[in-house]
């Protein structure tokens, strides 16, 4: 087994789906990083849960005004609005708009669709890749960074 090839496979498949997914987010007319924004308030509006700006910041581990900028322009594209908290009508929360939600839900249909379309590519094969699958999440959930 040639290592140093079996390694520049892996990362040109991890920078290929990367690509991929990024055609289906821009079809949306979203940037990867509004798309994965829109994505976690989603998330949050399934558990009935809302976010502040700055908690959205603490979560992704960013400043408070670099989310101000993309919920700005997530603001402009119809994809958000603001509502008050009802604990503190200072505060504004996050509220995904049903234009957003939509935007989700076709990204996740086209790279679902893809994914299915690659397993029918492997056909047979595609229980062999679902073993390597289990048996890496299992190492990779075994290691800390």
């Amino acid at each position: 087994m040639d290592v140093v090839d079996l390694n520049q496979k892996v990362f040109k498949l991890k920078i290929r789906s990367k690509k991929i997914m990024q055609r289906f987010v821009e079809e949306e007319q979203l940037t990867t990083i509004e798309y994965y924004l829109l994505e976690e308030l989603w998330k949050f509006s399934r558990e009935d849960k809302t976010i502040s700006m700055s908690e959205l910041a603490q979560h992704f581990q960013v400043s408070l005004p670099a989310v101000m900028h993309k919920v700005d322009h997530l603001l402009e594209k119809r994809m958000l609005s603001k509502i008050s908290s009802p604990k503190d009508k200072r505060t504004k929360l996050l509220k995904l708009s049903e234009q957003a939600e939509e935007a989700i839900l076709n990204i996740r249909k086209k790279y679902q669709d893809w994914i299915d379309a690659y397993l029918n590519y492997l056909n047979e094969d595609a229980v062999y890749l679902e073993a390597i699958l289990n048996k890496t999440i299992a190492f990779m959930e075994g290691k800390d960074d």
